[in-house]
């Protein structure tokens, strides 16, 4: 293969590498908090992402679901079409909702809105079918929370909601790919949502951990952690774990890692490196 055929298919694999990458990160829609704008996330959108489980019934598929667990959501989504084509769905459409199943619809209405009153109005109400709604909880302190000391102390009530949810024994049998588990996507979204607050505050270590903490739980890394990650670490002049972090995904063709991997080189004192990767980057 001529080289200029291998740099078309490479530029084609690297164009499908950042459209699939695009369906796992996080949408941030902005709300309100203390006068200035914050980001929260919210379930992923998109062809292969909740609005599928969504569209199945008012988040009832978990019923149906139960105790399965899936390597990615696009194979859980199939498993709901199944379901769907073969009527099974609508005997479990059909049973009386639980506090929770209330709960955790209000919360996802409130993830959807954007007034801060509206917001707070869903949030309470989710929580009055289930205080330990963690959705509910982490919405409810975007639009209330006064200071950031404030926030990260409701954001972490939130996480301690969603670890007594989780149990000890779900985290030593889910960990390292947390994200494929539905029921632990709120508790993911919880310290990512910290991870920002903290770095807003300028608490920059803990948010590192927090960080690490949630690469550690799924290491596919559906929420984009790395992209925080990593020039946090090459900031902190911390190349060996920088090196790590790029080495556990050598297929990454993201604008984050090319040029990381410039920086990273140029800080070990590799300028013939430096060179070639920032050529790269620039490319």
């Amino acid at each position: 293969m001529s080289s200029e055929k291998r740099r078309a298919q490479k530029l084609r694999e690297r164009r499908e590498r950042i459209r699939r990458e695009k369906h796992e990160r996080r949408a941030q829609p902005q709300v309100f908090f203390a006068r200035k704008t914050m980001t929260m996330s919210r379930p992923r959108r998109g062809r292969a992402g909740a609005p599928l489980l969504r569209r199945a019934g008012t988040a009832r598929p978990s019923k149906l679901i139960g105790g399965r667990k899936f390597e990615s959501v696009e194979e859980a989504n199939e498993f709901i079409r199944s379901a769907m084509a073969g009527g099974r769905l609508k005997g479990v459409e059909d049973l009386p909702k639980e506090d929770k199943e209330i709960a955790r619809d209000l919360a996802y209405e409130a993830m959807e809105a954007y007034d801060p009153i509206e917001i707070e109005r869903l949030a309470r109400r989710a929580l009055s079918h289930d205080p330990e709604c963690v959705d509910a909880l982490r919405m409810l302190a975007f639009v209330t929370a006064r200071s950031a000391p404030d926030l990260i102390a409701m954001l972490r009530n939130a996480i301690q909601a969603g670890e007594r949810a989780l149990g000890p024994e779900f985290f030593e049998e889910n960990r390292g790919h947390f994200w494929s588990v539905l029921e632990a996507r709120p508790y993911m979204r919880a310290r990512m949502d910290l991870t920002e607050a903290l770095l807003k505050a300028g608490d920059t270590s803990a948010a590192v951990r927090d960080l690490e903490a949630l690469l550690e739980l799924n290491e596919s890394d559906n929420q984009g952690v790395r992209y925080t990650l990593l020039p946090l670490y090459l900031e902190a002049g911390d190349l060996d774990a920088a090196r790590k972090l790029l080495a556990a995904y050598p297929d990454d063709y993201s604008a984050v890692f090319h040029w990381c991997r410039a920086l990273e080189r140029r800080l070990s004192g590799d300028l013939a490196g430096a060179a070639k990767a920032l050529a790269e980057a620039r490319r």
